[in-house]
């Protein structure tokens, strides 16, 4: 049964406004709110609706709650907040109940409700449509008070139990033991009063939003309404029998790739922060843009590789790779779309406001375009080659996430229209400055307003800006590989030319040209964004490194560390000897701790050897240097290169064929793994004996990205921990690997089964009444068989906090399943990299530093290393550390069980604690 397209339906007499979603981002649909203010300011926080959102409400926003006049107004006076009209709003109209809190504004405010909301597919009303009834045909309070057709009753049945649509109705009025869905309804009163949660839906993602109700009456349970056969109850897979739950439905698991776009969504978030200064929200913008090709580069173009290949296997939260790369467009396609918006309206007129301009060629004076002319000529022209598409030319290649123009033009006015690309030059400045004045204009506006001098003679038709993004995931089987480094080589080269996954042009081009690009790339209309310009938002960091104090965070210097001081002041051998060394980045310069341990081991005279292993370094890297210098000084050194850290590969096949002409043993990975460990040992002589000196840390040996990531490392003397690097570097050169170590956790080797031994533990101590707890930092948790440990923990009673930066496949806060799991994520200043993990152990506690995040790939692909850190200082160190960020009110954010994240806020100017100032601050006294 089907009601007629309410977009026919439009009498004067029944009130219906119609909706044109594609004018709208983000939507919501929010259940009954009955009075509940503080509920529903806790709802809206949740949603973080931006500018250009929008939430409809079922009706019923008045009366059984405390703060019916309080809630009209909030909605009343929300822009991006619409309503239907309720049954209780209609007896406040009628005159049969009084709120004598209401003013005349809100009554007025309730005559206007419509009686309903529909767009193309979507219908809200409060109660609800008899099915095989046009909407014109329902009165107003059958719309307003359906629940069984013909009637207000609970007996049944319900409307909802035969419509089968189209449209989709959103409904509230009847209050539902929990929201409901099925194809064609989808019921959204949770009792804000009576059954104890507010709820929403997100029609975007096609998922509930719920929050609780602080205090709540009691019905009786013939007005609760238990979810007929058919339709899906939210709670169905959150409940019951911890014995007999199957962890490994699908249900209890969320999916990587969108739990990555919420992530990009945390970052938009910094940009959106208008309490940052300006030009370090500038750079998050930046940021966001980088992080998104690199999203599009591995993941889509992975997704890509797999429908290709014909793969239909289910990831743990039950979607296909065609499923994901849908799901994961459409996300993106809504993020895009708010980043582009956030340029346009916020941060472009705050650069203006504050003398930072980004102006258009044409708003440009004669004089000033006649210079930039010139510049153009002399500077500019050289440098760009246009490549024709025709019969006699086949079509351009684009290069990977270059800015293009495309060029249409024609030798006369009866002549064909020719398709012409135009790469803007990446060797020049983006923002071409005008004279010393604080205006600039983009290259791209530079290159297209004088289009005439590189096409001359023929009529320039019409042009687009447009940027492609090639796929980066270029596999091969390393078993039939003769020659690691020609493999490389070839993956290098091929990468470049692999197949375009994203079509970023501009909004309003020209369907000429997005039609030919969209044929010859090969591209399906859903990889194609149209967006407004400049499209690329990586080349606005050249006006973040502007002189703009004001308009920038305070510089910050990573301080020396207190044990080890400045270099003529302590031997960092002595030091390390005496106590374990924690170092903590970027508090901690890396140039006085990490680099200066092997630049001083590359010229002690009783160091006899020195090994690293390599996954990422600078291109100018002193850690490489010092290697070469203890060569040149007759020490033994073996370097580990890992030849195939993604995009650095170049980088890292110049390293070692630098090392390998100083005569450095180089090994360049393991056949079947990626080794990710960051780990040297100093092997030295003292008192006729030989000392093991090892550094385990979670970051790089980049002296760059320590300045702006945060990353942890221990220098030790301690010889099991030595002995385990010697077996470690010998597997890297002899391809031996160990089971088992004294102190280390080693992936492939042990780590797994170490530390599913160790969650298992706490669970063994909860059941057995014991406090048990579990705090674990990383950067991602996607391996499923951790996730069903910690979901047995929690089941056991175990308290687990988990920081996880982005990727978290785990669902925080499900009945029975993890509901005493909390998961945290910290964006701020310092991108969060350490992996840190906290057992407590009957109380005697374990701490474990080390390189592997919770990931599949972690775990069985990668060669990794986690240390424990056994001195009571440090251990203190590191509670210290992770209490701070679990305490953090200014960069934290906590996940639902949903998959979406609130962000914390201080209750009081006087608790807002911010982790990464508080580290600085930490430092600076340290040092003192």
């Amino acid at each position: 049964m089907t009601i007629a397209n309410p977009a026919s339906d439009s009498p004067a007499d029944f009130g219906h406004r119609r909706l044109d979603l594609e004018n709208y981002d983000d939507v919501y649909v929010i259940g009954d709110v009955h009075g509940c203010l503080e509920t529903l300011e806790t709802l809206l926080s949740r949603l973080e609706l931006g500018p250009n959102d929008l939430g409809i409400f079922v009706g019923d926003l008045v009366r059984k709650g405390p703060a019916s006049d309080a809630v009209l107004e909030r909605v009343r006076t929300t822009s991006q907040l619409l309503s239907v009209r309720g049954n209780n709003e209609q007896k406040v109209l009628d005159g049969d109940v009084t709120l004598e809190s209401l003013d005349e504004r809100a009554h007025e405010y309730l005559e206007s409700l419509p009686t309903a909301i529909s767009w193309d597919g979507g219908l809200v009303v409060h109660g609800g449509v008899e099915p095989g009834r046009s909407l014109s045909a329902h009165s107003n309070e059958e719309v307003l008070t359906m629940r069984a057709p013909g009637g207000d009753g609970y007996d049944g049945p319900f409307w909802f139990e035969t419509y089968e649509g189209p449209p989709r109705v959103f409904f509230g009025h009847t209050v539902l033991e929990d929201p409901l869905e099925s194809e064609w309804a989808i019921g959204l009163d949770t009792g804000c009063v009576y059954g104890g949660s507010l709820t929403a839906y997100d029609v975007r993602r096609d998922r509930f939003i719920s929050v609780s109700t602080s205090g709540h009456k009691e019905r009786s349970d013939e007005k609760i309404v238990t979810p007929p056969n058919g339709v899906e109850s939210v709670s169905d897979t959150d409940e019951g029998d911890a014995s007999a739950i199957d962890l490994d439905d699908s249900a209890y698991y969320l999916n990587r790739e969108l739990s990555e776009l919420a992530f990009q969504r945390r970052v938009l978030h910094e940009v959106l922060d208008d309490e940052q200064p300006l030009l370090e929200r500038t750079k998050f913008l930046a940021i966001l843009t980088t992080n998104m090709d690199e999203f599009f580069r591995k993941r889509i173009g992975g997704l890509k590789q797999q429908i290709a290949a014909g793969i239909a296997e289910q990831t743990p939260d039950g979607r296909t790779p065609t499923e994901q790369w849908e799901a994961a467009l459409e996300e993106a396609q809504l993020l895009f779309e708010r980043q582009s918006r956030c340029y346009r309206e916020e941060i472009h007129p705050a650069l203006a406001a504050n003398d930072i301009r980004i102006v258009d060629y044409d708003t440009l004076s004669a004089a000033e375009q006649t210079r930039l002319c010139e510049h153009f000529e002399s500077s500019i022209l050289p440098t760009l080659t246009p490549l024709t598409f025709d019969p006699a030319h086949p079509f351009p290649f684009i290069s990977n996430q270059s800015l293009s123009l495309a060029v249409l033009t024609r030798e006369r006015a009866d002549a064909e229209v020719t398709f012409s690309r135009v790469k803007i030059p990446r060797n020049q400045r983006r923002f071409v400055q005008i004279g010393d004045e604080t205006r600039y204009v983009p290259l791209e506006d530079v290159v297209r307003s004088n289009l005439e001098l590189l096409f001359p003679d023929v009529e320039i038709v019409d042009t687009a800006l447009f940027r492609v993004t090639r796929n980066a995931e270029v596999r091969r089987d390393e078993d039939v590989a003769e020659d690691l480094i020609e493999m490389i080589e070839e993956v290098i080269e091929e990468r470049r030319f692999a197949t375009v996954v994203r079509l970023e042009i501009e909004r309003d081009a020209p369907d000429a040209i997005r039609d030919v690009l969209t044929r010859e790339l090969e591209l399906d209309d859903r990889e194609v964004f149209e967006l407004d310009a400049p499209l690329e938002y990586r080349d606005l960091l050249e006006l973040t490194a502007l002189e703009r104090p004001e308009l920038q965070v305070a510089d910050w210097t990573p301080q020396p560390h207190p044990r080890l001081g400045g270099a003529e002041e302590t031997n960092i051998f002595d030091s390390v000897r005496e106590q374990d060394v924690l170092v903590h980045h970027p508090y901690h310069a890396f140039e006085g701790t990490v680099q200066r341990f092997l630049e001083t081991a590359a010229n002690d005279p009783d160091v006899l050897a020195i090994k690293a292993a390599i996954y990422r370094t600078a291109s100018d890297s002193q850690i490489i240097e010092s290697l070469i210098e203890a060569a040149q000084n007759g020490k033994q050194v073996a370097v580990m290169v890992e030849l195939k850290a993604r995009f650095d590969e170049q980088n890292n096949l110049e390293w070692a064929n630098r090392l390998e002409e100083e005569g450095i043993h180089v090994a360049y990975g393991t056949v079947g793994y990626k080794t990710h460990t960051k780990t040297s040992l100093v092997v030295r002589r003292e008192d006729d004996a030989v000392r093991l000196y090892s550094h385990i840390g979670t970051g790089n040996y980049h002296s760059e990205t320590a300045k702006h990531y945060e990353d942890l490392g221990l220098l030790t003397a301690n010889r099991d921990i030595g002995q385990d690097l010697v077996r470690l570097f010998n597997y890297f050169t002899g391809h031996s690997m160990h089971r088992e170590y004294r102190k280390l956790l080693i992936a492939p080797g042990n780590m797994r089964e170490r530390f599913t031994d160790l969650i298992r533990a706490e669970a063994e101590r909860a059941r057995a009444g014991e406090d048990a707890r579990i705090v674990a930092k990383m950067n991602r948790l996607e391996d499923p068989d951790i996730v069903r440990e910690l979901y047995r923990a929690s089941m056991a009673g175990v308290e687990i906090d988990l920081i996880v930066r982005d990727i978290c496949r785990l669902r925080p806060g499900l009945e029975g399943i993890s509901e005493t799991i909390t998961v945290h994520s910290v964006v701020g200043r310092f991108l969060e990299h350490s992996r840190m993990f906290y057992f407590r152990d009957g109380g005697d506690g374990r701490y474990y530093i080390g390189s592997a995040d919770w990931m599949t790939r972690n775990l069985d692909s990668r060669v990794e290393a986690v240390t424990p850190i056994n001195e009571d200082r440090l251990q203190t160190r590191l509670r210290e550390i992770l209490e701070t960020l679990l305490q953090d009110t200014t960069n934290r954010w906590t996940m639902n069980a949903d998959g979406s994240y609130d962000r914390c806020q201080p209750s009081t100017d006087d608790s807002r604690i911010n982790a990464h100032e508080t580290f600085m601050q930490s430092a600076r006294e340290q040092r003192q």
